[in-house]
């Protein structure tokens, strides 16, 4: 049975997701406070990196959690919007290759998911390949393809399976992110079968627009 066994760590999780959750609202009604707050999340993120590689890539996992489609956040630069997970995925991989280039060790090489991890690699490879002598488009295949690009952190994950405490911390931060969520969905379920419609017109827009769901009449 999994228990939470760091209380406090749980309560910094279920206070910094709805931190997250508030960021995003005021995000989303106003774009340049969303670019601020996704710059300074990115950068935290890398700041944890550096210090701590088990808790970022924890917190990868709960962006996964709370983030829906990822657009909790954006950076928005004209016409270009790119989502926190975008961003995040972009310097976890950026992270990953300083780590090789600067011949620091990653427990993937020494692991015997290494296998299993090329295997998978090559199965996608092989199957791109097929799709595209077959006459598909590259942005048919993109639209495809593009979800199974985080398997890239994949060798972080493994690095950071092996730091001493992880899965102690692992599972408090995940329950405390978890136990938001469901509050989350509890409480605009209510506020939606409660309250006038007419009256939640930001609520809904700011829900659909960040991809976390749908709300219809039922």
């Amino acid at each position: 049975m999994v228990m939470v066994t760091n209380f406090r760590v749980f309560g910094y999780s279920l206070v910094g997701a709805a931190l997250l959750e508030a960021a995003s609202w005021f995000g989303w009604q106003y774009p340049v406070l969303g670019s601020v707050f996704t710059i300074a999340m990115v950068c935290g993120w890398l700041w944890v990196a550096t210090r701590n590689e088990g808790v970022a890539v924890l917190l990868l996992v709960v962006e996964l959690c709370l983030g829906s489609q990822g657009y909790l956040l954006s950076f928005k630069f004209g016409t270009t919007i790119l989502s926190l997970r975008m961003v995040l995925f972009v310097c976890a991989v950026g992270y990953i290759l300083w780590k090789i280039i600067s011949k620091r060790d990653f427990e993937l090489w020494r692991s015997e998911w290494k296998l299993w991890y090329g295997a998978v690699l090559l199965a996608l490879t092989w199957g791109l390949a097929v799709a595209l002598g077959r006459g598909n488009s590259f942005e048919t295949l993109f639209l495809d393809v593009n979800g199974f690009f985080y398997l890239a952190l994949f060798p972080l994950f493994v690095s950071s399976a092996a730091r001493e405490g992880i899965a102690k911390y692992g599972v408090s931060i995940l329950t405390g992110a978890l136990l938001w969520l469901s509050l989350k969905t509890l409480l605009v379920l209510y506020a939606f079968s409660h309250i006038s419609p007419e009256a939640l017109t930001n609520l809904y827009h700011w829900w659909r627009q960040t991809g976390f769901g749908e709300i219809t009449y039922v």
